[in-house]
């Protein structure tokens, strides 16, 4: 078996490895490269929309098959998913059971590693190649979704340890799982539907991979969903905790200003600069002492009718 280095690149490609197990080949082109198009649409050996997919600007996720050759686009990461985020980046392959052609415009690190792990003497075939690569996302997206449902775990803990109330950091911590889940099924979502659509494939081992990573997707998908579900439903219980405390601030304004209005009414009343008024003539300070009674007498008589009322 011989083994292109990475980064060697005569005619866009990035490597090339073949014969590998029982005699195919494969090799991986960098759409990036100017030369990577020609080569590609000069392999007569591929039908022509395995081609076109292979050379083709669009990234929409999709699965085919022509003959005995399956194509299609299926999405990779860029690197592994992080606490700060990810990036996705569409790969596109052709594959038949004697040989696979990839390409891409972005680092796509599971296709890294599965080349090291060829050096290795780890694929027998290029429809186990496929699997490795699509497992292997699906795996970090399972890990990411196992993350983010721990820090909803702890949102859900004190929130519960609460009776009432919004704990400090909560809604932070929902928001970002919601973000990151939303990211996440923007990309499970299609590649969940490309896997179950009506797609006939040829009958040699990429059936085989293909009704498994079904299963495995589907799986991912349900556990992505579910984490998306429970995480609306503790924004709905954030929200309502927000609500509650709200209005009880409100209700609490609302008390003082029903408790001191006959009070306002009273020095509003005294304030007024005309004649005659009522304790004008009051020697020394019995006037203002009567005044503050009248105040008292009115913001009792008003805490009183809203007992009575049952407002309090």
């Amino acid at each position: 078996m011989s083994i292109l280095p990475p980064e060697t690149r005569p005619d866009g490609l990035v490597w090339e490895a073949g014969p590998i197990g029982p005699g195919w080949h494969w090799v991986h082109y960098d759409l990036v490269h100017s030369a990577a198009r020609p080569a590609i649409e000069a392999m007569d050996s591929l039908p022509e929309d395995a081609r076109d997919t292979l050379v083709a600007a669009d990234e929409t996720l999709r699965l085919e098959s022509e003959g005995h050759t399956v194509f299609g686009v299926l999405p990779g990461l860029e690197g592994r998913l992080g606490e700060d985020g990810f990036a996705v980046a569409a790969w596109r392959f052709a594959v038949s059971p004697a040989s696979l052609v990839t390409s891409r415009r972005a680092p796509v690190s599971t296709l890294g590693e599965a080349y090291r792990r060829i050096g290795d003497g780890g694929m027998d075939t290029p429809a186990a190649l496929i699997d490795y690569a699509v497992t292997s996302f699906t795996i970090e997206v399972r890990k990411a979704v196992a993350r983010l449902a721990l820090d909803l775990d702890d949102a859900e803990d004190h929130l519960l340890k609460e009776a009432a109330g919004v704990p400090d950091g909560v809604g932070s911590i929902i928001g970002r799982v919601r973000r990151h889940a939303t990211r996440l099924k923007r990309v499970m979502a299609p590649l969940d539907r490309v896997f179950h659509s009506d797609t006939e494939l040829p009958d040699w081992e990429i059936q085989t991979v293909y009704e498994r990573l079904q299963r495995e997707i589907h799986n991912v998908a349900d556990d992505l969903f579910a984490l998306q579900d429970r995480s609306r439903s503790l924004q709905d219980e954030l929200s309502s905790r927000q609500a509650e405390e709200a209005n009880e601030r409100l209700y609490l304004v609302s008390i003082v200003t029903a408790l001191m209005l006959p009070a306002t009414f009273v020095t509003g009343f005294f304030g007024m600069n005309t004649g005659g008024m009522f304790l004008a003539g009051t020697h020394g300070h019995g006037g203002t002492i009567m005044a503050g009674v009248i105040c008292l007498l009115s913001l009792i008589g008003m805490f009183g009718f809203l007992k009575f009322r049952k407002l309090l």
